[in-house]
């Protein structure tokens, strides 16, 4: 049998093999698959060629073995792009688009995310996010540039002392405090108007 890789890329090389020697090498279709004398097989566009082996004996007989061979097309690398900010509260929701409409699998962290295999994916935790164009059975991937996402969320905050009224003397002095603690800014309002 002939041996070796059976699905390369455009623009790259294989090399492939027969236990019997001196046979000679021969490709279907040139503008997709040829070979050298030696049986390195070179990606020329993206199609199928059927490569073959031949022997001949002393007798002048011959004896020959076909494999076909398929060459993944050049992936365009992809590129993708946030519609919105991808520093983002937890639920507000932003898209990730890939410029490419082939076959896809979104990253997390190096990391693939389970279903994520369309041309857009919603981010729902921090993380580095890319998309890889799948080509040639996973032989000729393309990465995407990487987004940095940064998803936060804010708890709900409650005052003290609690209670919906506090009641404090004239010329008193009472401290209202927020109990969540851990947020960087806060805002607050006297009969929803900011003070």
């Amino acid at each position: 049998p002939i041996t070796g890789n059976f699905t390369i890329c455009e623009g790259t090389t294989a090399n492939l093999s027969n236990l019997t020697p001196n046979g000679v090498w021969s490709s279907s279709n040139q503008t997709v698959a040829s070979i050298s004398t030696t049986g390195v097989i070179f990606g020329v566009s993206g199609g199928t060629a059927t490569i073959k082996y031949v022997v001949t004996n002393a007798s002048g007989c011959k004896d020959s073995i076909s494999q076909l061979v398929t060459v993944a097309p050049t992936v365009t690398t992809p590129i993708i792009t946030a519609s919105g900010s991808t520093s983002a509260c937890l639920g507000t929701g932003f898209t990730l688009t890939s410029s490419s409409s082939s076959t896809y699998q979104w990253f997390k962290d190096g990391v693939a995310i389970a279903g994520a295999t369309t041309q857009t994916y919603q981010p729902t935790s921090s993380g580095s996010y890319t998309m890889v164009v799948i080509a040639g059975g996973g032989a000729c991937n393309a990465t995407s540039n990487a987004i940095s996402v940064s998803m936060s969320f804010a708890t709900t905050p409650s005052i003290y002392p609690p209670g919906d009224t506090v009641t404090i003397c004239t010329k008193a002095n009472e401290r209202l405090c927020p109990t969540t603690w851990g947020h960087s800014n806060y805002q607050w309002y006297r009969d929803g108007v900011v003070i």
